[in-house]
């Protein structure tokens, strides 16, 4: 039977990180302004594909969204329900877990996806190497909060 995996991100980190990744500006005040689809508030055009509108774009499973983050929560919810709803055809992952300890989870998940490796000393060090590279600065804020990793 295939299986797949499933990566999970903290929704806070997740949502702060796509903001961030689209350079969509939000303030985290009380103004629901600077979220809003709007052309003044347009995501970077290079980083905001096709792909990522229709990522976004939850009016397909019915719901409505004020705006970038609401957005991109309702997808994060969206998608881990339909892990829930049949969690035995994926292999868990959970990105703070990497981040944490890139070998170890590694290890698990090809465990999980049962997919048979000659682990060497040479496969640890290309994982710390893989998971050294930063496609996005970090950001100052504590993971888990709304700032979170990014």
């Amino acid at each position: 039977e295939l299986r797949m995996y499933f990566l999970v991100r903290n929704p806070l980190d997740f949502i702060r990180s796509l903001c961030n990744h689209l350079e969509v500006t939000v303030d985290g005040g009380s103004s629901n302004y600077e979220q809003r689809f709007d052309y003044v508030n347009w995501p970077n055009h290079a980083r905001f594909t096709r792909q990522k509108q229709l990522y976004l774009d939850t009016t397909r499973e019915g719901l409505h969204f004020s705006g970038y983050v609401d957005a991109i929560a309702q997808r994060w919810a969206i998608s881990v329900d339909e892990y829930l709803r049949c969690p035995s055809r994926f292999a868990l992952a959970r990105y703070e877990d990497f981040l944490a300890d890139p070998e170890q989870s590694t290890r698990r998940l090809l465990h999980d996806l049962q997919i048979g490796v000659d682990w060497t000393e040479q496969v640890a060090q290309r994982i710390r190497e893989a998971a050294a590279i930063r496609y996005q600065a970090l950001s100052d804020a504590p993971s888990g909060t709304a700032g979170g990793v990014g």
